[in-house]
């Protein structure tokens, strides 16, 4: 019986096929996110009067921010994968929790803050894994985002460790807030 001079090539092309699959999976690697679970009590706090004032938090709503700044404590639950993240934040003045998912193609997520405003933001993990970046649109108490969709201030919250410390950089017209948090 005469051999199909084309099996060979087939069967060849076959083998290379599967070396390569094999090869792009070897490259993939899980990328070890940093785990912020725990019960983190704020230390620190700068840049809070240019941040505020960028942010059109005045008055009264700055002496509460103020205060909020001084005691606050976030609990975070972080899922095994580091993409469902659940934020308690607990002060003085008002408490929220927010659960959300961390990754591309994700919905984005609404949450009210203390002043009122409606956020809608999507968080993703930079390139290397290591910090938390939130893209956020704040519509000012009484916008209707649905009536008014470009009626926002953008807003981006940078969320990383360093040295066992916990960092948030809040980002809003220029201003950064830098809140520093240690375990408690």
């Amino acid at each position: 019986m005469a051999q199909d001079p084309m099996a060979l090539p087939a069967a060849a092309s076959e083998i290379k096929v599967k070396e390569k699959k094999a090869e792009v999976e070897q490259k993939v690697e899980k990328v070890e996110h940093p785990d912020f679970s725990g019960k983190w009590k704020i230390i620190s706090s700068e840049g809070l009067a240019d941040f505020c004032e960028a942010a059109g938090i005045t008055g009264m709503q700055y002496t509460f921010q103020k205060k909020s700044e001084k005691r606050m404590v976030q609990i975070i639950e972080q899922d095994e994968d580091g993409r469902i993240f659940t934020v308690k934040m607990n002060t003085q003045t008002f408490e929220r929790e927010l659960t959300y998912t961390i990754g591309k193609g994700t919905s984005p997520f609404e949450y009210r803050d203390q002043h009122k405003n409606i956020i809608s933001a999507e968080a993703i993990w930079n390139k290397d894994g290591k910090k938390i970046i939130i893209k956020a649109k704040v519509y000012k108490k009484g916008v209707d985002p649905n009536e008014e969709p470009d009626n926002f201030l953008r807003r981006s919250e940078i969320r990383y460790m360093k040295k066992k410390k916990m960092y948030e950089e809040i980002t809003v017209n220029g201003e950064t807030l830098v809140r520093k948090f240690q375990k408690a």
